[in-house]
């Protein structure tokens, strides 16, 4: 199976964003290492999605998630 990820890292803001795409399916995790209340753009479109660490709903605010809700992990 061919796959594909990239890693940003938000390095002011100790926040790190993962992407691993396996065919037509995205992983996306968000990662705040110093669990500073911020909010970091995302390759996804605004809207309400899952959190599946938590299966808390996690909201994509233009372009933005807030990361005090980290670990997030969206399917």
């Amino acid at each position: 199976v061919n796959s594909n990820y990239s890693l940003k890292a938000f390095d002011d803001e100790d926040v790190m964003v993962g992407k691993h795409i396996v065919g037509d399916k995205t992983i996306t995790g968000i990662f705040n290492l110093k669990n500073k209340k911020l909010a970091v753009p995302v390759e996804l479109e605004d809207g309400e999605y899952v959190n599946i660490l938590t299966g808390k709903n996690i909201v994509v605010k233009d372009g933005k998630v807030d990361t005090s809700l980290c670990p997030i992990i969206i399917a």
